[in-house]
C-alpha cells in the first residue's frame, strides 16, 4: 500500500496548483524574452530602413539638381551668357547699350549657386597667412 500512496502523493503533488502555475510562468517567460528581442531588433532594423530610404530620397533630390545644372553648363544658352558676361562680346546685327557699371554686390547666377564672388576682383579678398591667422588667434582675442 504504501506503493500506492506514494503513488498518489507524487501525482497530487504534480498536479497541486501552485506548481503548475510556476511552472507555466516558467514557460511563459521563456518564449516572451526571446520573442520581446526579437521585436525590438525589429522596430530598430525598420527604423534604420527608413532612416536609409531618407537619405536615398535626398541623394536622388541632390542628383536630379545636379543633373539640371550640368546640363544648363553644356547648354548654348549659358556658353552665350558667359561670352557676353566675361567676354563682352555680342551676337551678329545686335547693338549693345550700356547704361550703369556692374554693381560691386551683384553676381552671375553660377557663382551665387556655387558660393563664389567671381566679380569682387582680388582687392575684395583678403588673403592672411597661416602665421598671421595664429598670431590674430592667440593675441587678438
Amino acid at each position: 500500500m504504501t506503493d500506492k500512496n506514494d503513488k498518489n502523493r507524487v501525482i497530487k503533488t504534480i498536479l497541486n496548483e501552485k506548481i503548475i502555475a510556476i511552472v507555466g510562468l516558467i514557460l511563459l517567460a521563456s518564449i516572451s524574452l526571446p520573442l520581446a528581442k526579437n521585436m525590438s531588433k525589429r522596430y530598430r532594423i525598420n527604423q534604420e530602413i527608413k532612416a536609409l530610404e531618407q537619405e536615398i530620397n535626398d541623394s536622388g533630390k541632390k542628383n536630379e539638381a545636379l543633373q539640371k545644372m550640368i546640363s544648363y553648363l553644356e547648354s548654348d544658352q549659358f556658353a552665350e551668357e558667359q561670352a557676353r558676361l566675361k567676354l563682352g562680346l555680342k551676337k551678329q546685327d545686335e547693338q549693345v547699350a550700356v547704361i550703369g557699371g556692374v554693381k560691386s554686390g551683384s553676381q552671375d547666377p553660377i557663382s551665387q549657386v556655387m558660393g563664389e564672388n567671381r566679380l569682387a576682383g582680388p582687392a575684395a579678398v583678403k588673403i592672411d597667412s597661416n602665421l598671421v591667422k595664429w598670431w590674430t588667434y592667440f593675441f587678438k582675442h
